[in-house]
């Protein structure tokens, strides 16, 4: 899991110091570093990609020389991170440090990339450092640094690395782990609704894919698929059945439901259901995906969910968070809502309030945790966070 992180001076972040649960939230008024945060998080991973700068442009519709913060438009962004990887929950973990600078000028390149590993009672060892093009690779088997000079392209050094008779084993499993990182938009209805060609083993970023995640359940996977469609009748009991309409092979598939109305069955596409029907089958699906992510990024998953439902929506991110490992998902999500903060009442280590004065440059960013006083007085007087929150006595308040 990630444990710890640092930012500067990306966006609105400039030496901002996080540490992390399994489940975490970020509550706080608009415009105060919510959803930064969850994109901080998401650039370590993007490092993979062939080349940031395309990840950036086609996925996100960003050009680099706006990422900086206005304070310092040609200074360096930088993120240093600590993750804690175990295999199973019995054991210690191997702890990796991972230092990353990126240089927002003429051109955009890494200045340097730091990867540092502490296995279970052992000493740190250095396996990438880089600075510039110039960059060292630690060799595991033949115990010595390999040299290399890398393109400026913006991404990491472990983006091409191959297995290589178990030289760079500890790289490759940091680099596994690393890209099995997934990052949820606000769940939107039209996409949920859109079909899909062939099988998908996981959702798109906004919910795409769901027609086909149904169908490879289904079809490769049936007891999952039961078992999905169970925890989805606990909610809506009048839901008969879940499916895809399409044939095998790259067909098109369409997302169909079935209904029992008194003693009538109705059928009826995605187009017809409800936006907070999908929304809550797309994240009920987070836990059959057949290769689940490590860590996911959610933007407001109260969005079109009854409030008397969002506790199990809730209840469900906790149960991925709170799995054994390896199959535990780290979960990172930001909420507008009372009702979200209220479910974290035994769990004030996961909050964290952002908030901006009119004349801070940077958001702040307060564990509840550092709270206490307010939350005994509040235990006292029966008061729940979503309330304290909305009074504005945790912080992080509208007005």
């Amino acid at each position: 899991m990630l444990k710890k992180l640092t930012v500067r001076n990306f966006k609105s972040l400039d030496n901002v110091a996080f540490e992390f649960d399994t489940i975490n939230l970020f509550v706080g008024p608009n415009s105060s570093g919510k959803s930064t945060a969850l994109q901080a998080i998401e650039m370590l991973p993007a490092m993979l990609r062939p080349s940031i700068t395309d990840y950036l442009k086609d996925e996100k519709g960003w050009d680099y020389r706006d990422l900086p913060h206005k304070k310092s438009q040609r200074a360096m962004m930088a993120w240093k991170a600590e993750y804690h990887l175990r295999n199973s929950s019995n054991e210690q973990p191997t702890i990796y440090e991972y230092e990353v600078e990126l240089q927002p000028r003429r051109y955009f390149g890494v200045g340097k990339e730091m990867l540092r590993m502490t296995a279970p009672g052992g000493e740190p060892v250095v396996l990438i450092d880089r600075s510039g093009r110039e960059t060292k690779i630690w060799d595991e088997k033949a115990k010595e640094y390999r040299t290399d000079r890398l393109y400026r392209l913006p991404s990491s050094a472990m983006q091409g690395l191959k297995p290589n008779g178990g030289a760079f084993d500890s790289v490759l499993r940091f680099r596994d782990y690393l890209g099995r990182f997934q990052a949820f938009l606000l769940w939107n209805p039209r996409d949920l609704r859109k079909p899909h060609q062939g099988l998908a083993e996981r959702l798109g970023p906004s919910g795409e894919q769901l027609p086909g995640f149904w169908a490879y359940l289904n079809r490769k996977e049936p007891d999952k698929a039961r078992e999905l469609l169970a925890m989805v009748q606990r909610i809506f009991p009048r839901v008969e059945a879940v499916k895809s309409t399409g044939k095998q092979g790259w067909a098109w598939h369409h997302l169909a439901v079935t209904e029992r109305i008194g003693s009538d069955t109705i059928e009826y596409l995605a187009e017809q259901a409800s936006d907070g029907f999908l929304r809550m089958l797309a994240v009920f699906s987070l836990k059959y995906f057949p290769k689940p992510p490590r860590i996911v990024t959610l933007e407001e998953p109260e969005n079109g969910v009854h409030p008397q439902l969002l506790s199990q929506v809730i209840d469900h991110l906790k149960a991925l968070a709170d799995r054994k490992e390896p199959n535990k998902v780290q979960v990172f999500m930001t909420s507008h809502s009372p009702y979200v903060l209220n479910e974290f009442n035994n769990r004030p280590e996961s909050v964290h309030i952002f908030e901006k004065g009119r004349y801070d440059d940077v958001p702040r960013v307060i564990p509840l945790t550092d709270r206490k006083q307010v939350l005994t007085a509040a235990d006292g007087l029966n008061r729940s966070l979503g309330d304290l929150w909305y009074s504005n006595l945790l912080g992080g308040g509208a007005r």
